[in-house]
């Protein structure tokens, strides 16, 4: 299925009178520079739609089950997300990332519930870790779930705080750190990092945005994570759902 978007979409670039949305989308352009042959092209855009299905599916539904156990965060997401539409008027990626909560929100349910449990990486050479000498050659495991969650690395750490990922607040600093250090790797490390990491931010970002603005929603039974390679919730998340009057 996606094999057939992807080749429909390559079709959809290659005809004579290309409308301008054709011409602005990521795909006419990397046609257009031509340094990728056509079978190049339609491998990597598959692998990000695959790469980005499951990231986005997992962290949506975290996302609504964290807004709907502390409505009073989803009520204050909402008035900044009204309150940056009402002065932008369009909608572009540079209106998304000026609304503070769509970020801190996707994050902060990254940090409590991973997609991935655990990242795995070869070590390159003898090296000393935490005082425990590991050889070349063996497999180091790190867990994020316990990275996110270690008081180490994060204060409060079982709190779901957007805010804390505000630019200027009191963690911004300390958040610069971890970053630094690695203890916030939701996405993956370096080369291997996830392909689909920026389609699944942006798809994350209009989706937890356009349910702010139009739904509210509690959630009333608690659902736990179950570590796997890929986490699920213990049980279906059932969110209490009621359609807003009005946006305003």
């Amino acid at each position: 299925m996606v094999n057939y978007y992807v080749e429909q979409a390559y079709n959809g670039c290659k005809v004579e009178n290309v409308d301008m949305r054709t011409k602005n989308s990521m795909l006419y352009k990397v046609i257009e520079e031509g340094s990728l042959d056509e079978e190049t092209i339609k491998s990597v855009f598959v692998d990000l739609f695959l790469a980005s299905a499951d990231t986005t599916s997992h962290t949506a539904g975290w996302a609504f089950y964290l807004l709907g156990r502390n409505p009073d965060v989803a009520e204050r997401a909402r008035k900044e997300i009204l309150s940056v539409l009402e002065k932008e008027k369009t909608l572009t990626l540079e209106t998304l990332a000026k609304i503070r909560y769509i970020s801190g929100i996707i994050r902060e349910t990254l940090r409590l519930y991973p997609t991935a449990s655990f990242l795995t990486r070869k070590v390159a050479a003898d090296t000393t870790l935490c005082g425990y000498s590991v050889p070349a050659g063996t497999m180091v495991i790190s867990s994020l779930y316990s990275m996110g969650r270690s008081p180490t690395n994060f204060t409060n750490p079982d709190a779901f705080q957007p805010e804390r990922w505000f630019p200027k607040n009191s963690e911004s600093t300390d958040n610069k750190e971890r970053l630094q250090r690695k203890a916030y790797v939701p996405w993956g490390l370096g080369k291997r990092s996830c392909i689909g990491k920026r389609t699944a931010e942006i798809e994350l970002s209009l989706l937890i945005m356009e349910a702010l603005k139009t739904f509210e929603w509690t959630v009333e039974e608690e659902v736990n994570m179950i570590l796997r390679m890929v986490t699920v919730p213990s049980k279906d998340i059932k969110l209490n759902l009621k359609p807003r009057l009005t946006e305003y």
